[in-house]
């Protein structure tokens, strides 16, 4: 990097703060891998004296657009000062595409911050600087355009020649020995394993059957549509016997109801393949499949690798089932809630493999013991994801009660609610903003499309700027979303209003309770007492000190499965 460009943001941002921003957009042994990424950010960093903030990464995620990326939380963080550099390794890890590539950096700058290539740093105040962004842009471009053409080519020829799409492992399928022998392993900076395997002439890619999971596998298929028996046995049952059975993912993880479906809907132990003739996902596709069940796929043909079963007929039947539309009735809720904490509460032992740390799961009523005891305890336990914490309802309801109370009487109550009211306030108040920048260009990109049906510009003229309106829009739209999840409703900020809740708590209902709790409570951990011979406490989390959910997340409740 040019001395006088660090001078310059330097004496610009004073202390130098960078967010690295990896991406890969699909695993293979000849990528920029994240590890490699990584090391040259940190060596960049290093040699320039800038304090690395954190590191974001996407993986498996196309430079070609920036939609489900985390670019506008870095955004985001830097327009609230937390960092002042959003670090790559190269500009095509930033994008692919030159004018969304312009219109994220532009939204970056706006926020107070500046995009870096640590393998080409240039300062993009200067004409030479901005000339060789446009070079690299323009380069990411074709690269883009190539990448894209060689995976239509390999799909092509894979389905050609009857295999799946791509050589990955699946469910009841592995390699053979011979690529498992001559498998590249990398470790990632953040402790992952990769796997890359390199062309083998053994197996020629073709996919070999895995006993360990594959004979669970059609034993799921027979034994839920009660193929060899007169009654089918539930999902949940299944589950849970093949989870004690030590049955998990290609990857090492437990099986759930979505992945076990994910797996029998692909018909692969039977030997399809399948394809949709309008993709899932993609720019300016008017129909998105909302499920992965069979009857969203209209392309099936036999693949070469070796099937499970030649039985086509569990196969169909199977398919109806799944495919059938649901007898079960649906009972309007009545606006009642029989307990007061059930969708509150969560369990909070501890679990290293969730976001939180800690199981997460919601919790319900139930009775115990020979008196039938009213509880509250954790759906896992009943699922056996989870050994599963449980509270007497009179011990939880007390509890939360103490806390109203407790709330009643502290003054730092109003002021933390207050300060979050503000926040949100002013996050509606750059919503409004960004709201009406969208409406702006969506006015003009609808202009530009009547000229369009007019016959009044020229289609290349036409193409060219409505990728433009479009970048522009990208990234307001996605800040957008961004701000909505930001915003939730407060608690009352009067220590009144908790007074008035414990004084009259005695004469509610339980549905009164819940009425006057929900705007209140974020959510209730349940958690061990440190004196093992007591009775499960629970951690009381407010609206207020609620975290702001992560991206895609619905916002409210979070936790609860």
């Amino acid at each position: 990097m040019d001395p006088e460009f660090l001078a310059k943001l330097k004496m610009f941002y004073g202390t130098l703060k960078a967010i690295i921003y990896i991406r890969v957009s699909e695993e293979r042994e000849e990528m920029y891998s994240p590890a490699e990424q990584y090391a040259d950010c940190m060596e960049f960093c290093k040699k320039w004296g800038i304090v690395v903030i954190d590191v974001v990464q996407d993986l498996d995620l196309s430079g070609g657009t920036f939609a489900g990326r985390k670019v506008t939380d870095i955004i985001e963080r830097v327009r609230g000062a937390e960092a002042n550099i959003a670090l790559v390794a190269k500009r095509d890890r930033w994008g692919r595409d030159p004018h969304f590539n312009e219109a994220y950096e532009r939204s970056l700058q706006s926020a107070g911050g500046i995009l870096i290539a640590a393998k080409n740093p240039v300062d993009p105040t200067t004409y030479a600087g901005q000339q060789q962004i446009d070079t690299d842009n323009f380069i990411s471009k074709i690269q883009r355009n190539s990448i894209a053409e060689h995976w239509r080519n390999t799909q092509k020829r894979r389905w050609k020649a009857e295999m799946p799409l791509t050589g990955r492992p699946q469910f009841g399928y592995q390699r053979c020995p011979e690529c498992q022998k001559n498998v590249v392993i990398q470790t990632m900076h953040d402790g992952k394993i990769k796997r890359s395997y390199p062309a083998c002439k053994s197996c020629e890619g073709f996919l070999k059957k895995e006993p360990l999971r594959g004979i669970p596998l059609m034993e799921f298929y027979k034994r839920w549509m009660g193929w060899d028996q007169s009654k089918p046995e539930s999902t949940r049952s299944l589950i849970v016997e093949m989870r004690e059975r030590g049955v998990v993912s290609v990857r090492g993880n437990v099986m759930g109801e979505s992945n076990w479906f994910a797996t029998l809907d692909t018909g692969f132990a039977f030997g399809w393949l399948r394809r949709r003739s309008i993709p899932t996902k993609g720019r300016g596709l008017s129909k998105k499949w909302t499920t992965n069940k069979p009857d969203t796929f209209d392309i099936w043909k036999m693949g070469k690798h070796e099937a499970w079963s030649d039985d086509l007929d569990l196969w169909e039947a199977y398919k109806e089932r799944r495919c059938a539309p649901s007898d079960r009735v649906v009972v309007l809720f009545n606006g009642k809630h029989k307990y007061e904490l059930s969708g509150n509460l969560v369990c909070g032992l501890p679990n290293e493999n969730r976001p939180e740390g800690i199981c997460g799961t919601g919790m319900y009523a139930d009775k115990a013991g020979k008196n039938h005891t009213p509880i509250y305890v954790c759906q896992g336990r009943r699922n056996k994801t989870c050994k599963g914490l449980s509270i007497t309802q009179h011990r939880a309801h007390k509890l939360v009660l103490d806390w109203v109370v407790k709330m009643g009487a502290d003054k730092e109550v109003a002021v933390a609610a207050m300060k979050d009211a503000a926040r949100t306030k002013e996050a509606q108040t750059v919503l409004e903003a960004v709201v009406d920048q969208i409406s702006t260009w969506e006015k003009k990109l609808s202009r530009l499309t009547d000229l369009q049906v007019e016959g009044e510009i020229h289609p290349a003229t036409f193409k060219l700027k409505e990728t433009e309106y479009l970048a522009e829009l990208d990234p307001l739209r996605a800040r957008a979303d961004l701000l909505r999840q930001q915003i939730r409703p407060t608690a009352p900020v009067e220590r009144r209003r908790f007074l008035e809740i414990a004084s009259t708590w005695d004469k509610m209902t339980p549905d009164e309770r819940r009425f006057v709790l929900d705007p209140l409570i974020h959510q209730i951990v349940v958690t061990r007492n440190p004196e093992r011979n007591r009775d499960n406490t629970l951690r009381v989390i407010p609206v207020w000190e609620a975290p702001v959910p992560e991206k895609g997340e619905e916002p409210g409740k979070s936790g609860v499965e």
